[in-house]
């Protein structure tokens, strides 16, 4: 989605694929590649090249275009906007600009300049109406006048697009970044709205089990609990065995531990008990599926959280040694071995466990930790515990 992109991606009209040579393509490309890999000046070289060697008309844009992104996103601004203002005024009728100025807009937007970026999805719109990227760019303008705190002209601008919704599969990926942006921003319900609209008119396409997951989390986030509750049965059904099943599913769990856990930090532990509840309920009918791929390592966690969150010790364990034995090799694994240990402390600060016994296990979850992950954000902690009981 357009908001977890850090560089550039370019977007070429499908219309103007035929009009560029391969070669001229695949460099092109190349380029973009070394972009988003940082590596600025390999592809600055490769514009240099192809603008030395007289190209298409077409090329010649995308590889200016290209050189203005580079520069925004070196910090080069009065630069870019020099060089971007040119390249649109010198190619004001080539439709392929409406292109050139999406990557620049992007490229404004991605380092945090929804000023700059505004500016160029707008001459989108008032430009190029009618090209593949002005649905991009309304979504676009929407982002930054939010981004600017401009709430109504976003919300104008939101309006003028659902008024003119169209059919074409290809509106999907725009909708659904304005929608997990409003969610990022907390308006769960303008982004309730997005969510709802992809499954209403695109409910068997790719991307729908993202706008699922977008719904109940949504309803989750405004204390709809039977909504979402009844969003996360549909979800499960209609997409048995897809292989993001598992993740987007749990996702649907978040805003109640969340919330659960802001409560119980601010000393509300009865009110917090029932946000521990309705995750735990979801985790449930989420395991009642028993399809291969639905419960994940992260789905473990969240349990575990919960159940440590309702003071549940050894249901909480059982959920992070289940997290640890089914994904050995998960990147956060050694989080899942810390909090056994934590919880193994609890244990034996109770009493309910006997306290040599409590210290093995710690001692074992945390040598395991510091083998195999020495450099995670739990090791020193971890380290810490094992030099205070090394002769115990």
């Amino acid at each position: 989605m357009l908001k977890k992109i850090i560089y550039i991606s370019f977007i070429v009209s499908a219309s103007f694929s035929t009009q560029i040579f391969a070669d001229a393509q695949a460099q092109l490309d190349q380029a973009m590649n070394y972009i988003n890999e940082k590596q600025f000046e390999q592809a600055g070289s490769i514009y240099d090249s192809l603008l030395a060697n007289q190209p298409e008309k077409e090329t010649e844009i995308l590889a200016l275009s290209g050189k203005v992104v580079i520069d925004i996103l070196q910090g080069n601004t009065t630069t870019a906007k020099t060089s971007a203002d040119a390249l649109i005024a010198n190619n004001s009728s080539n439709e392929i600009v409406s292109s050139a100025a999406f990557d620049i807009a992007h490229a404004y937007f991605s380092t945090g300049n929804p000023g700059g970026a505004k500016e160029y999805y707008q001459y989108i719109i008032d430009n190029w109406l009618n090209s593949g990227d002005a649905m991009p760019a309304l979504f676009g303008v929407i982002m930054c006048n939010n981004s600017l705190g401009k709430v109504q002209e976003a919300d104008t601008a939101l309006n003028k697009l659902l008024s003119n919704l169209s059919t074409q599969e290809d509106i999907l990926g725009p909708l659904l970044d304005t929608a997990e942006y409003y969610q990022s921003v907390g308006k769960y319900d303008s982004a309730l709205n997005l969510y709802q609209l992809v499954v209403q008119n695109w409910p068997d396409s790719e991307v729908a089990i993202f706008a699922y997951r977008g719904v109940g989390f949504c309803q989750a986030a405004i204390g709809n609990n039977p909504e979402a509750i009844n969003t996360l049965a549909v979800m499960l059904e209609k997409f048995k065995g897809h292989p993001d099943l598992g993740v987007e599913a749990s996702a649907i769990a978040e805003p109640y531990y969340n919330e659960g856990f802001r409560l119980k930090t601010e000393g509300k532990s009865e009110r917090a008990r029932i946000f521990f509840l309705a995750a735990l309920e979801i985790a449930d009918i989420v395991k009642a599926q028993d399809s291969k791929g639905v419960e994940t390592f992260d789905t473990y966690c969240w349990m575990g959280a919960s159940y440590s969150g309702l003071e549940e010790n050894q249901k909480a364990l059982e959920c992070y040694k289940n997290a640890v034995e089914k994904y050995p090799d998960n990147a956060m694994a050694w989080h899942a071995l810390f909090k056994i240990g934590q919880i193994y402390e609890r244990l034996k600060q109770t009493e309910s466990i006997n306290a040599s016994e409590c210290d093995l296990n710690i001692r074992q979850a945390y040598s395991k930790l510091l083998e195999k992950y020495p450099d995670c954000k739990a090791a020193k902690a971890a380290q810490n515990w094992l030099n205070r009981h090394h002769s115990e």
